[in-house]
């Protein structure tokens, strides 16, 4: 199941994934449900406005709705070739979610 939310600047989509867990053996243990943001878009003239947290602040406030018990994940992406994969970690990461692969 994918969720998008869309605005006039941009939008944010997210679907529900899960890690699957192995024991010591290497048997499937167990699956922990998690909600992965899949991208987050902010359209180019309204970057540095504070756009991007108020879609996150707005998307989360969704996904803890429908999915008040499970986890947030992003895999921080740039956009844009002058934007730090470190400054938007700590962006996500301010906000709450997990970041994973950075």
């Amino acid at each position: 199941m994918e969720n998008i939310l869309t605005t006039d600047f941009g939008y944010c989509d997210w679907s529900l994934s899960s890690d699957i867990e192995f024991d010591e053996e290497g048997v499937e243990t167990e699956s922990c449900e998690y909600v992965h943001i899949e991208n987050l878009h902010v359209n180019v003239g309204e970057r540095g406005k504070g756009k991007g947290r108020e879609l996150l602040e707005a998307a989360i406030k969704q996904i803890e709705s429908a999915y008040p018990d499970l986890e947030i994940k992003i895999v921080p992406e740039p956009k844009d070739s002058n934007i730090e994969i470190c400054r938007l970690a700590n962006f996500y990461e301010s906000l709450g979610i997990t970041v994973v692969s950075v």
